[in-house]
């Protein structure tokens, strides 16, 4: 299992659980759109498979995007939703270094209204606004991953 450390040392663990499967981190999700603000930005880091786009689709249904328009954005880069709040899906895994989402625009998402969702997001964390929150998503087995959330400190 790949162990991940978050970008910052003013993060702090929120929430750390296993998901039984496909279903608990789509609830997961769901339960994590209730935490989020209007410009509120999340990074996804965790190796492939360990349901980054899994968790994107209950922080969907969650914020009232139908979760089955979302989909992997990979050569995509940027997808957008329109829900209770605005959704920006964002997939960095075939980015070489930030700069190539700064030229397709994703600091005028970063600094918007929507609330941004970036896969493989420890490849962009230097583009990431203050307050952005990380959760981290590893294999436990075929089926069970591990979800970490981390985020500001509420100290």
């Amino acid at each position: 299992m790949t162990r991940f450390e978050p970008s910052t040392p003013s993060l702090e663990l929120h929430d750390d659980l296993v998901s039984e499967g496909v279903e608990q981190t789509h609830a997961w999700g769901r339960r994590l759109a209730g935490r989020l603000t209007p410009g509120a930005c999340v990074l996804l880091v965790g190796d492939l498979g360990a349901g980054k786009t899994t968790l994107v689709r209950g922080v969907a249904d969650g914020l009232g995007v139908d979760p089955d328009e979302i989909h992997s954005p990979t050569f995509v880069l940027i997808h957008e939703h329109e829900g209770r709040l605005s959704l920006v899906h964002v997939d960095a895994y075939r980015v070489d270094d930030s700069h190539e989402l700064v030229e397709v625009g994703l600091l005028a998402y970063l600094s918007g209204d929507a609330v941004t969702l970036i896969e493989w997001g420890d490849r962009v964390r230097d583009l990431a606004p203050a307050g952005t929150w990380e959760v981290h998503l590893s294999h436990v087995d075929e089926t069970r991953r591990r979800i970490r959330l981390f985020g500001p400190s509420t100290a």
